[in-house]
């Protein structure tokens, strides 16, 4: 089990408890149960997994995440008028391409994730171990003369 499947799991188990939570609280102020409240907040979660979305190319947020399980890349959809201007940008550039090559888009959030909005320091720490290892690679590469992996991202806060 690697460490995206269970923050993915995680993510999981704090929106069913927030949605108890809410379903509790909205009962009381309703007058309502906690049921009839817990289902309506489960109907808003499934109405937005299952409607498309424009910031998700008008794939819906099941249909981005069944093609992540199925290890299957996001495609530009066909050309629309609705398209936003970076979309148009990029059916101009498979075009000049001749079609061959599609583009592959995906979901970053801008690179923040929730965990990194509501633990700043966390994310510091991370960080900064994160570049200490960066270093120590980058150490022992220069003292074995093997050139730095290029498939290695580090973190660098610099």
């Amino acid at each position: 089990m690697s460490e995206p499947y269970q923050a993915c799991a995680l993510y999981q188990q704090l929106v069913r408890h927030v949605q108890q939570c809410a379903a509790e609280e909205l009962a009381a102020l309703r007058q309502t149960s906690v049921e009839a409240e817990y289902n309506h907040i489960d109907q808003i979660i499934r109405d937005w997994l299952f409607a498309p979305q424009r910031d998700l190319h008008g794939s819906a947020p099941r249909e981005v995440m069944r093609r992540e399980q199925l290890d299957e890349p996001n495609v530009l959809p066909p050309p629309s008028p609705d398209d936003d201007e970076l979309t148009q940008e990029l059916h101009e550039i498979e075009a000049l391409l001749g079609g061959e090559e599609r583009h592959h888009w995906f979901v970053d959030d801008g690179g923040r994730s929730l965990l990194d909005e509501f633990d700043p320091e966390g994310q510091e720490e991370y960080l900064r171990i994160l570049d200490e290892r960066a270093a120590a690679r980058q150490q022992e590469n220069d003292l074995l003369g093997t050139p730095p992996n290029d498939e290695e991202w580090p973190f660098s806060q610099n």
